[in-house]
Formats: C-alpha cells, sequence, structure tokens
C-alpha cells in the first residue's frame, strides 16, 4: 500500500504495520522527520484510493481528497466539496482503530495463539486450540459483551441505520430502503429498554415506572419538542400552516395515526411517526413488563411472543383480507408492534444457553453479517407488497437481531471495527436529532448542489450533522445530565429511594 502525505512516501503492507509498537514501521518512515512520520491511527480509503492518515497532515489529505472530487467542478460545487472533504477528513482522522482479535481463532498462528483471549496454553500444551477449546472462549467472550452496561457496536449500527434513513430521502437516482433504517430502530430500542428493565429487576427487585418515564421524557422531549417549534415557526413564515388535527397529533406523539388515516402526507413532522411508534412503545411496555415480571421470565417471553404474532396476524389480515390502505399498515402502532417485539424477545433470551451457543454459530466467520445484510436487502427490495406488508416486517425484525448478535460478537474484528471509531459512535450518539432535522439538512443541500445529487447527499449529510450537533450539546446534554439522576444503575436493593448525584448517562435508544 502506497503511503503519500505532504512529500513523504513509503510502503505499508498492512494497517497494523503502522503501529510503532509492533515494531514493524518501515525503514523508510523511520528515517522521515518527527512531524511527517505516521502516528498510526488510520489506514483510510478515501475515493477508492488508499491513504495513510496522520492526525497532524490533516491539511494535505483534504487537498489530496478535493483535488479528486473537484475534478470538472466550478465555483459553489468546488468550495462545498473542499469543506465537505476536509471536514470528513478532520472527523475521521481522529480516529485511532482499535486492535483487531478474534480473526478466525481456529486459523491463528501458532505463535499467537498463546494470547487468545487471555489463554496461555491449549489442549496440553499443543498451541493450537481445539474446536471445542473455540467455542468455549467465543461463548464465554459474547456473555462478557453482553454483561457490561453499555453494549459495543449498537452506537454504530445505529449510525448506519439513520444514514440509511437520510439517503433514501435524497435525490440519489437509486433504491434505497430506509424503512429498513426505521426497523433496525424499533428492534433496537425493544432490545435496549427491555435490557434496561430486566437489569433494573435484577439489581433492585423492582422497575420503578416513575423513574423509567421520567428517564424517558428528559431523553426525548426536549430535543423533539423544539424541533416542533421550529418547523411549526419556519412553516408559518413560509404560509404553511398546520391544522389543529395536525398540530393535536405532533404535541401528542400520535403523528404516525395522523399519517395513517391521511395518506401520509408530505407535512414538516411526517417522518416523526417512528418516534410515535416508539413513544407509544414506552407508555406501554413498563407497565405490561411489570405485570409479567411477577409470573417470571416465562411469562415474560410467551407475553411477547404472543404480541409479536398478533401483530403479525392483525396486519396481514388487514392488507390481505380487509385490504387496508398501506399507510395505515406502514404507519400505525399495532401494525408494527411486532418489530420492537423481536428486540424485546431478543433481550429477554440473549444470555439464555440457547442463545449463546446460535451466536457462536451465527458468528463464525467475520463475513457472515454481510449476508445477513444481503438477507435484508432481498427481503426488502426484491420481494412483493404482499410478502413485504404481511410478515415482511416481522422478517426483517428478525434478520436485524440476527445481525446485532453477530455484531456483538464480531465487533473486534478487522471487518467491523469501525463500528467503534469514535466518529462513527458520535453520529449514532447523535442519531435521534439527525433523524429529526435530516429533512432541513436535505433542503440546505439542494440548494447548495443543484442538479449534482452526489454533492446534494455530501452537503445535506453535513448540515445534518451541523444542526443535530446544535440540537444535542444546547438542547439535550443539559436534560441528560438530569437523566442520570434516575438511572437504575444509581438505586440498590438496600436504598430504593435515595437518588444520589449523576454517575453518567446510559446508553440509550432513540
Amino acid at each position: 500500500m502506497l503511503l503519500k502525505l505532504g512529500g513523504f512516501a513509503g510502503i505499508i503492507r498492512n494497517p497494523a504495520e503502522c503501529d510503532r509498537s509492533n515494531g514493524a514501521t518501515s525503514a523508510a518512515i523511520d528515517r522521515a522527520p518527527p512531524n511527517r512520520r505516521c502516528c498510526g491511527h488510520a489506514t483510510l480509503l478515501v475515493l477508492g484510493a488508499p491513504v495513510g492518515a496522520c492526525n497532524h497532515r490533516v491539511g494535505s489529505l483534504e487537498v489530496k481528497a478535493t483535488k479528486r472530487l473537484a475534478t470538472g467542478s466550478h465555483g459553489l460545487s468546488r468550495i462545498a466539496v473542499s469543506g465537505i472533504a476536509f471536514a470528513i477528513g478532520a472527523i475521521i482522522l481522529q480516529v485511532r482503530i482499535p486492535p483487531a482479535f478474534s480473526r478466525e481463532i481456529g486459523a491463528e498462528r501458532r505463535d499467537r495463539a498463546p494470547r487468545l483471549n487471555g489463554l496461555s496454553t491449549y489442549s496440553g500444551g499443543r498451541g493450537v486450540p481445539s474446536r471445542s477449546e473455540v467455542k468455549t472462549v467465543r461463548e464465554k467472550a459474547f456473555r462478557d459483551v453482553i454483561a457490561r452496561s453499555h453494549l459495543p457496536a449498537l452506537d454504530g449500527l445505529r449510525a448506519v441505520a439513520v444514514f440509511t434513513v437520510v439517503a433514501s430521502h435524497s435525490n440519489l437516482p437509486l433504491r434505497i430502503p430506509g424503512d429498513l433504517g426505521v426497523s433496525a430502530f424499533f428492534v433496537l430500542s425493544g432490545f435496549l429498554i427491555t435490557r434496561l428493565l430486566v437489569r433494573e429487576r435484577e439489581r433492585t427487585g423492582e422497575v420503578s415506572i416513575r423513574r423509567f418515564y421520567i428517564r424517558r421524557t428528559m431523553r426525548i422531549f426536549p430535543a423533539y419538542y423544539a424541533f416542533l417549534l421550529l418547523s411549526y415557526a419556519l412553516d408559518a413564515r413560509a404560509g404553511q400552516q398546520w391544522g389543529n388535527t395536525l398540530v393535536a397529533n405532533a404535541l401528542t406523539y400520535t403523528v404516525n395515526y395522523f399519517n395513517a388515516f391521511n395518506h401520509h402526507p408530505s407535512t414538516s413532522v411526517a417522518h416523526a411517526w417512528s418516534l410515535a411508534v416508539e413513544e407509544q412503545f414506552y407508555l406501554l411496555w413498563p407497565l405490561a413488563f411489570v405485570i409479567l415480571a411477577t409470573r417470571g421470565r416465562r411469562a415474560l417471553v410467551t407475553g411477547v411472543g404472543l404480541a409479536a404474532l398478533g401483530a403479525v396476524a392483525w396486519r396481514s389480515w388487514l392488507f390481505l383480507g380487509a385490504h387496508v390502505d398501506k399507510s395505515y399498515v406502514y404507519n400505525a402502532f399495532d401494525t408494527r408492534l411486532d418489530n420492537l417485539a423481536v428486540g424485546c424477545l431478543l433481550a429477554l433470551a440473549v444470555d439464555s444457553d440457547r442463545v449463546v451457543a446460535a451466536a457462536e454459530t451465527l458468528a463464525k466467520r467475520p463475513w457472515f453479517p454481510i449476508a445477513t445484510l444481503a438477507l435484508l436487502l432481498t427481503s426488502r427490495l426484491a420481494l412483493p407488497d404482499s410478502y413485504h406488508y404481511s410478515i415482511g416486517f416481522t422478517v426483517d425484525a428478525l434478520l436485524v437481531a440476527t445481525l446485532i448478535v453477530q455484531l456483538l460478537q464480531l465487533y473486534q474484528t478487522r471487518l467491523w471495527c469501525w463500528l467503534e471509531w469514535p466518529a462513527i459512535r458520535y453520529l449514532g450518539a447523535i442519531s435521534y436529532p439527525i433523524y429529526l432535522y435530516h429533512q432541513w439538512g436535505a433542503s440546505v443541500g439542494r440548494r447548495l448542489a443543484g442538479d449534482a445529487h452526489a454533492f446534494e447527499l455530501a452537503a445535506g449529510v453535513m448540515a445534518t450533522i451541523v444542526m443535530a450537533t446544535g440540537s444535542y450539546y444546547v438542547i439535550e446534554r443539559p436534560f441528560l445530565k438530569l437523566k442520570a439522576r434516575y438511572a437504575p444503575e444509581m438505586r440498590t436493593r438496600k436504598s430504593l429511594t435515595e437518588d444520589p448525584a449523576p454517575s453518567g448517562v446510559l446508553a440509550a435508544s432513540m
């Protein structure tokens, strides 16, 4: 791989050789001045050209990327691309890629085998682990991961999901299934919220409904109602008045049913339907959880499973039997409940022996998640509406749950470690305001780029990130600090009423 930054060139065979701690840095790099040596932070692929990245050389990367992107461009497009390239370079180059591990354990070199997940010897000193030992190690590693308070890779998955939605609302001449991103958010919400409820009950012996609602309110309401206020003001200034029904639905988190009964009209808050579905889930699920949990986990699993099956049967009858309009089937909580229920089931069963064993099988190869993604795309793009609006949503949710299990196993492999890069995790952390403001960002992109659709998407994405960052730091963060005071981790069996100082913000879904 050719490394060229600011006039300095050297040969790097793979990204790991950039790490000076391994003693694999090339002689050319050793001879370079300190301010021009590669720091081993990342190796990027910019527009198909491999480029070694160093934090101190952001400017030269921007120049190189800009020359490629802006060839044949003029005026505003050239300036916009230059700024976008610099911003993206500045974000990505700060990333320090974590060391990859779990690369096909059975195929590891003999001299590296003793370092496998802390094991010093294998099978009587043979140096190569047996299949049963590999399986045991992987299952233990998976249990260790799911026991953490913050699960890896899921912020990255949220970032991918939200930008799938953003891209689907652009003018690119491609069919991008943005609703897969929404389905992913539903499954993630069901999984993470149920996991929080289960952990709180295990830790304290009960679930505080009051604290749960306070946490959800401080997580969701501030950014949402600020967005509503701004949208209403801008629409009024443009002469687009909201009707009383839309105002009432927007204020009460029932935009999904406004869309369902009005053929999904094009409004500035139409995309808030998915937030309404999640808010209705947050309102109902904790109460159902507390009631079912008194009868044990089997009752929880049975209840959630029956709810999912009921939603599938109801949706199938509405679309195939009663011939209800697509807009209702797509937007209504009662027809999308199964997506959330699949996430709930995953949270309830993820630490069971069967799921742990299945996780080891589903993640035997780093490319298995790619196969899952291919199945997702096939399910959404290649099959008819009669499938999609009946059992298709459920199949999509099951595939997303499979992908979650796979990524929890493989997030440290070379193929998937990017999900844990700080820049990607940050985008996942602000996925909520990105979703809120992505239509505004798309409008900015259209104004800047004109007919250049690729530039439109890039400019729109950057504008959306800027707006989302402002919302996150100005509106959301102060409330997130308050939210931490009501975190379930703050409570124990011995002190169920104490309210100690904040200890951090829980990872929570959109």
